[in-house]
């Protein structure tokens, strides 16, 4: 029998595009269908499921309970890491829709897991799987699923004419939600400023498209006249935003999935990526965040 993989979705976009890369990495090494554990979003989720804007080939399953990962937890300084301990040694099964399935749970965030290469048989996968080390093998078959599967507005086709017009570098700021995070912090107008400079050293004639979720604080901190602010879409518009993103050639990110993705998805040859120094606050930008082609990396 064919195995099975599901990748349990949650978040916004930028995650459920991890999630389901790792999935379809999985799927494609080991041969098996894979499928997207969506229920996250049948009840009073805050984020919609967007992935059906892709052309992804995979079921879609709304009714799963919830997974747990463990059997039991032990509290305290030693009960947690014997805790981890067995369950890292003996992974928890679960059944979904009469089919026995492996839990893999990711065990630490932003880090690649080593164990995720030997996993085989029916899986499923529940994290954030924040590294393309999960899914660079399957690269070219998740750029072919990633196609939006219909053409952009009459607005941001107009912007997608003036980015391929000229050397287009995508901004994204972060704000929104961060700002009410104890974890993450937003990344300050130095750092736009320290970033879009480096590139302008680097890049003649560069031009500056910014995409945020809070365009009102971006026109007043994106004066000079090489910017712009893009807010053509508005806040359900995370799918456009992200193709526009993509259509640049250089791209400074904030301590994001979504602008991770939007440099990810970026073919250019010359590419140019500048990224937070800390992607959470204390957590540095590890190499796992890195892609392998992103030879012009640099934090600030």
């Amino acid at each position: 029998m064919q195995p099975l993989v599901y990748t349990c979705l949650s978040d916004g976009l930028g995650n459920q595009l991890f999630q389901y890369a790792i999935g379809r990495a999985l799927a494609d090494r080991i041969g098996a269908e894979l499928r997207l554990d969506c229920s996250c979003f049948s009840g009073n989720s805050s984020r919609p499921f967007e992935l059906d804007a892709y052309s992804i080939v995979a079921e879609r399953s709304w009714d799963i309970q919830k997974v747990p990962t463990r059997w039991f937890r032990l509290p305290g300084r030693i009960g947690k890491p014997f805790t981890a301990a067995v369950h890292n040694g003996v992974p928890r099964r679960a059944t979904i829709h009469g089919h026995s399935y492996k839990v893999f749970d990711e065990k630490r965030i932003y880090r690649f897991d080593p164990s995720f290469s030997t996993l085989n048989g029916s899986v499923y996968l529940t994290g954030w799987w924040q590294s393309p080390r999960y899914f660079e093998s399957s690269s070219e078959s998740i750029r072919r699923e990633l196609r939006l599967k219909a053409p952009l507005g009459r607005l941001s086709r107009d912007w997608l004419g003036q980015i391929q017009s000229v050397a287009a570098v995508a901004i994204h700021v972060r704000r929104g939600d961060y700002l009410l995070s104890p974890d993450r912090s937003t990344c300050s107008p130095a750092y736009y400023d320290a970033g879009m400079d480096l590139v302008r050293s680097r890049v003649s004639e560069a031009r500056f498209f910014v995409f945020s979720d809070d365009p009102q604080w971006c026109r007043q901190h994106f004066s000079r006249r090489d910017t712009v602010i893009i807010d053509a879409n508005g806040p359900e518009g995370a799918v456009a935003d992200l193709a526009l993103m993509a259509a640049c050639r250089h791209h400074v990110i904030a301590n994001s999935s979504f602008s991770w993705w939007g440099a990810w998805l970026c073919d250019a040859a010359d590419q140019i990526v500048v990224a937070p120094e800390n992607w959470v606050v204390g957590i540095p930008t590890t190499d796992d965040l890195v892609a392998r082609r992103w030879q012009r990396f640099y934090r600030l």
